[in-house]
């Protein structure tokens, strides 16, 4: 995959979008689409490669670059500036969603998914570093499981403002965990928040990975961020920190999505169908030092196990993540994951993906500058 709209001449397919929306409350959409079970389980991706396309006009992204389980082919609306309706026909809409932001400078998180004509829809909000809505290219991953083929879970966090330190349990419409276990939360602080899956949690040697992305507009900054935060799991349940923050970087309530899989892919799918292939990567910059020396990668899973993942340093904040497979089409997601030491919270975002150049990141700090700290997890399947 390329950077950049122009750097590439993509053939669409353009069609009005009349289908009408509602909300899920409660029930599930039945599908008849060829490979969706009555429920509507399935996956789907896709790469925005179109951020500036026509108000109210769906099209096609690039077909190298999406995939619905179904076969039906996924569609993209430009509603208004910076906001996007992703539809995934067939798919029903009581699973989970995660998005990440592609090139320029700009921040994508979740509005929502609901349930339309046929499908789901994914609504897609991207913002400048200002907090300011801005038109721009993500990527955005969607699924619907009844099953897992291994140990993973999703949750939904729905009360961003809820008592300090108790357990809640989430809607359960829109949490899955392959043991049946229910996942919970506990908000430890303003935009803090502790999400424990019970009975798939992790060692420190275990190949994990965690895909996470703000959900919704809060009052005091629409454009709020969520990231990970610390790793607290056990062998027996994983425990994820999260937090969430304005555009100037500080704590703010906030709903998300997360989803955590271990020897798999986000998709929760088996993984003999896919290609698929995860790491996490934690850098230190402290003191000038950029190099490869300044990087660790983790062993990570890949489906092709006869090689690790490795990173390049390009520069302070800029990186390249070399997987042992072909990387010349499908999805990525990318997670931030700054730890509660470093002095100044940032985000990383994708820049581009092939085969020669790895999935190239960028990371910035709360000030816009390249960080000191960086850490992330970034996940790749098709």
């Amino acid at each position: 995959m390329e950077s950049g709209v122009g750097r590439r001449s993509i053939s669409r397919v353009v069609a009005r979008l009349g289908a009408a929306v509602t909300i899920i409350a409660g029930s599930l959409l039945v599908t008849t689409s060829a490979g969706a079970d009555t429920a509507g389980h399935g996956y789907g991706y896709v790469w925005a490669d179109d951020p500036s396309s026509a108000i109210g006009v769906a099209y096609t992204p690039s077909t190298s670059y999406q995939a619905n389980s179904t076969g039906a082919p996924n569609t993209i609306t430009r509603t208004s500036t910076g906001v996007y309706a992703v539809t995934f026909p067939g798919l029903g809409a009581l699973g989970t969603a995660t998005v990440s932001s592609y090139g320029g400078s700009s921040s994508c998180k979740l509005q929502n998914w609901v349930a339309v004509s046929g499908g789901t829809q994914v609504t897609v909000l991207c913002f400048a570093s200002t907090g300011a809505p801005v038109d721009s290219q993500f990527t955005a991953l969607y699924t619907y499981v009844a099953t897992s083929p291994s140990p993973a879970g999703y949750v939904w966090n729905d009360r961003p403002s809820a008592a300090l330190n108790r357990s809640f349990t989430p809607s359960l419409l829109y949490q899955f965990n392959s043991t049946g276990a229910h996942n919970t939360i506990v908000r430890t602080g303003t935009g803090q928040y502790n999400v424990r899956l019970p009975g798939i949690g992790h060692q420190k040697a275990d190949s994990w990975d965690v895909s996470l992305t703000a959900y919704g507009t809060p009052a005091g900054d629409p454009s709020a961020f969520c990231s990970g935060n610390g790793d607290l799991s056990t062998a027996a349940d994983a425990i994820i920190m999260v937090t969430c923050t304005t555009a100037t970087g500080s704590a703010i309530d906030s709903s998300f999505a997360l989803t955590y899989v271990k020897s798999g892919s986000l998709l929760l799918d088996p993984v003999s169908a896919h290609t698929a292939a995860y790491t996490n990567v934690g850098c230190d910059h402290s003191g000038g030092a950029v190099g490869p020396g300044s990087c660790s990668i983790a062993p990570g899973f890949d489906t092709n196990p006869a090689a690790d993942a490795t990173i390049s340093v390009l520069g302070q904040g800029q990186y390249a993540i070399h997987f042992a497979v072909p990387l010349d089409a499908g999805d990525v997601q990318i997670t931030t994951w700054f730890t509660a030491g470093s002095p100044t919270n940032g985000r990383c975002k994708i820049l581009y993906w092939d085969s020669f150049d790895g999935v190239q990141v960028s990371c910035l700090d709360s000030n816009g500058a390249p960080p000191q700290t960086a850490s992330f997890l970034i996940s790749f399947v098709v």
